[in-house]
């Protein structure tokens, strides 16, 4: 993907992060439980999501980081997660509340920082918070989590206590 800012040509490499520990292999193996869900009428498949997704994304930007791209002006990487695509929902799930920006830096620094990026982010398309992940040589990796403007409504705990009301009229 290339973006123009200011006459410059910015390179904009995107990967999607597979949390498996060989690259590829969770993401193809829900997508087979996804297609198998499907076809039995069932249409619901399960699966776990990583718990720790350190070794995955640090695997995954040092990987890109070998990767050599010419032809523009300045490269940034685009580490997307938590894709919203039937097959690759669990597989490339990260739960952003214990993600620090502090062990992000500590995972991959030495990675970026011999790397062509001037610049990558780490984007949860799909999370329990709104956040997203930058980093840049000079301040490293940081974490934004914009905050939720409505309401979002009952908790589980509310919705089983009304559900309990409700049976006991009965």
């Amino acid at each position: 993907m290339t973006i123009r800012r200011y006459g410059q040509r910015i390179g904009v490499q995107v990967t999607i992060l597979d949390t498996g520990t060989v690259p590829g292999k969770a993401i193809a193996l829900e997508k087979a439980q996804a297609k198998e869900a499907l076809l039995s009428g069932g249409g619901v498949y399960g699966g776990w999501v990583q718990t720790e997704p350190l070794i995955p994304i640090a695997a995954a930007i040092t990987r890109k980081s070998a990767t050599e791209v010419a032809g523009f002006d300045e490269l940034w990487l685009l580490v997307s997660c938590g894709i919203p695509e039937h097959g690759a929902v669990a597989s490339t799930f990260v739960v952003t509340h214990w993600l620090t920006a502090e062990a992000l830096t500590a995972a991959t620094s030495g990675a970026l920082s011999r790397s062509p990026y001037g610049r990558a982010f780490l984007h949860p398309i799909t999370a329990l918070e709104d956040a997203l992940y930058e980093w840049t040589p000079a301040l490293q990796w940081r974490k934004h989590v914009r905050a939720r403007l409505e309401p979002e409504g009952p908790s589980f705990w509310e919705v089983q206590s009304e559900m309990r009301k409700h049976f006991r009229q009965s």
